[in-house]
């Protein structure tokens, strides 16, 4: 029954992401081909300063991965990275009803990979950040890898302007600092201490 479930949620997840555009990484931002060397969507991935050309839906599916092959080190990274791309994303993304799609991946996750699952990353993740120097190494280690270059369409697709604009030149913000905005993005969703 729970291998039933877990195959539900599994295609929940890949349901809403398709729904959201592409699951695959689209060209990033720079105009560089996706990070295809890997499919975080089948792999556990290690920490690597490439991981921020994944998408969060991507991020939390290889999170999953990691969660069935006991990498909890590199499920809760990635799980940092997934949510702080979201938080990154809200910045860079115009409409403001689109940003809601960030912390619902973040629930469809804890869904996809079972209470049992899911409790026990929270359980590590909570383990490694009640430390204070713990966290910090982890947000130092997060704040490390380079902005997000993919291109944000699973929120594009989901707010209000995906259906009511036919075009999308204002749909992303250019950020004047896009180092700034994902260190700001990483300690608000860590709740990292400057």
């Amino acid at each position: 029954m729970l291998k039933i479930q877990a195959t539900l949620w599994a295609i929940t997840l890949t349901s809403v992401l398709s729904a959201c555009g592409n699951l695959k990484s689209s060209p990033d931002t720079q105009g560089q081909p996706a990070a295809a060397a890997v499919d975080p969507t089948t792999q556990c991935l290690s920490a690597a300063p490439t991981l921020t050309r994944h998408s969060p839906g991507e991020l939390y599916l290889s999170a999953a991965q990691c969660i069935e092959q006991d990498r909890l080190d590199d499920a809760a990274f990635l799980y940092g990275v997934a949510g702080s791309e979201g938080r990154f994303d809200t910045r860079r993304v115009a409409d403001t009803t689109a940003h809601q799609v960030a912390n619902f991946l973040g629930v469809v996750f804890t869904k996809h990979v079972g209470e049992t699952s899911s409790a026990r990353l929270s359980g590590h993740m909570r383990t490694q950040l009640d430390d204070p120097q713990a966290r910090q190494a982890f947000c130092r280690r997060l704040k490390g890898l380079p902005p997000p270059s993919y291109h944000p369409q699973y929120m594009l697709g989901h707010g209000m302007q995906a259906f009511t604009s036919a075009s999308a030149k204002d749909a992303l913000i250019a950020l004047p600092d896009a180092h700034k905005a994902w260190a700001s993005a990483v300690n608000e969703y860590m709740d990292c201490v400057e």
